[in-house]
């Protein structure tokens, strides 16, 4: 299709044409595609009402909101820019993130993200090792204990194998030790 002026509408009642101040514009059209909208001359009809720097929001029949910059607008072209830029940092509330949205690799080599896959509080044995059956613990896990009553002996290693948390003990827990496991494994 083509530019259609009833689809043009400025954002502002009045304007800073030809001043320092760009003017807005809002245009909207299901029979162009945004890559048409986007493309040179587009909007050639209106270059008067046009200075580098205005801003154009527009939807399209394949974009339901993009926006571009001006940067060039003569009697004999007009041309724009997406803005596609981020968010600046602290924009978007930890509450405004949807579910599942944040992934290792968007957190970078320097984080190490685990993900919980049991959490169990279990009574101990008169040991210095104890094994404790936990479903869905692979040998690739990692675990880590804690004593959570008793506290006679402190927990000196935690080795995961398949179903199984095994925990050693400085020396032989008592029956009222309990202890609490967390076992993680590295998010994919």
């Amino acid at each position: 299709m083509a530019f259609n002026t009833l689809n043009w509408v400025r954002s502002a009642a009045y304007g800073y044409e030809g001043e320092q101040v760009p003017v807005d514009f809002k245009y909207g059209s299901t029979a162009d595609t945004k890559a048409a909208t986007l493309a040179a001359d587009f909007f050639l009809a209106v270059y008067e009402q046009l200075t580098i720097g205005s801003m154009i929001q527009f939807t399209a029949s394949d974009a339901t909101l993009t926006l571009a910059m001006v940067t060039a607008a003569t009697s004999s072209t007009v041309t724009l820019a997406e803005i596609t830029e981020t968010l600046p940092p602290g924009s978007v509330d930890t509450a405004d993130i949807a579910d599942g949205a944040v992934t290792a690799p968007k957190l970078g080599t320097d984080i190490v993200a685990y993900i919980a896959i049991a959490r169990e509080n279990l009574a101990c044995t008169a040991t210095t090792s104890q094994a404790f059956t936990i479903t869905g613990v692979l040998a690739t896990d990692n675990a880590d204990a804690i004593m959570t009553a008793g506290f006679s002996q402190p927990i000196v290693g935690a080795v995961c194998t398949a179903g199984t948390v095994t925990l050693h003990y400085a020396a032989a827990a008592l029956p009222t030790d309990e202890v609490s496991i967390v076992v993680l494994r590295d998010h994919p």
